[in-house]
């Protein structure tokens, strides 16, 4: 569960519940309940308890056998692609995924180029 990885991570960066709630900007009750599973953190706010605790965000999204798990859909313009996505018939949504395919790769092919050597 995301959040006894939470405070896994909380406690090897040594900070108390309310250090960790000062660092992210929120109230202690929050980072409990993120803890205790009753609410879950954005992508961003988990980016955000990653940097805090020196911890690899990727650790903070395994499951109990260490396998890797997505963060729920919070943002807005990640709900609206999923609404998008399923209206898709099913040869719309494999062409969709091959443009994202081709444009990431392009990016990163750009941003290799780009690098000093």
């Amino acid at each position: 569960m995301i959040g006894e990885r939470i405070r896994e991570a909380r406690l090897r960066a040594g900070l108390t519940i309310r250090a960790m709630a000062e660092g992210l900007n929120v109230s202690p009750a929050l980072v409990a309940h993120w803890e205790s599973g009753i609410r879950q953190p954005d992508t961003k706010r988990l980016a955000e308890i990653a940097d805090l605790t020196f911890t690899d965000q990727s650790v903070l999204l395994q499951d109990d056998e260490g396998n890797p798990t997505e963060p729920p859909l919070r943002q807005p313009d990640e709900i609206e692609l999923v609404r998008i996505y399923r209206r898709l018939s099913e040869r719309q949504r494999q062409n969709l995924l091959k443009l994202v395919r081709v444009s990431l790769n392009v990016r990163r092919e750009i941003e290799h180029q780009s690098q000093p050597a």
